[in-house]
């Protein structure tokens, strides 16, 4: 369930300094705590219309927002200051390969989920960050191609 939260979270906060109130009041209090404790250090707000959000840049994302995702992932224990919890990882790998059609798809997704988590660099908050694009290889990629 936890990385089923994550991988909503992670798709929401493309949206900055918000998320729809229908997914917090949904959570189990294991994550509401936790986002609620992070999303008032970083002075994020709960919306309850998407339409209020703006995107952020992949590439630049706001301070506030890398830093909100390391603590959230550092109080459900993903991570723990710069590292991520490298059982948590093999998980998420699993199940996002296991998402892909087709063997030789899924072995490119493994490989290439592999890359992107051995290439996060930065510090805590931006290490979080790039986790979350990490699992998120697949919208960003949707998101760049748009464009």
């Amino acid at each position: 369930m936890l990385f089923t939260v994550l991988l909503v979270l992670s798709v929401q906060l493309l949206n900055v300094n918000s998320l729809p109130g229908f997914y917090i009041e949904h959570l189990s209090p294991i994550v509401k705590e936790p986002m609620e404790k992070c999303l008032g250090k970083y002075s994020l707000k709960i919306v309850e219309d998407e339409l209020e959000s703006t995107l952020i840049d992949l590439d630049d994302p706001p301070k506030k927002i890398e830093c909100f995702l390391h603590c959230f992932l550092e109080e459900v224990g993903v991570m723990d200051n710069l590292e991520i919890d490298q059982e948590f990882l093999e998980v998420a790998i699993g199940l996002l390969v296991r998402r892909t059609k087709g063997k030789e798809s899924q072995q490119a997704k493994e490989r290439d989920l592999n890359t992107c988590f051995e290439n996060i660099k930065g510090d805590k908050c931006e290490r979080a960050f790039a986790f979350f694009k990490c699992i998120n290889l697949d919208e960003i990629e949707m998101i760049s191609d748009g464009e």
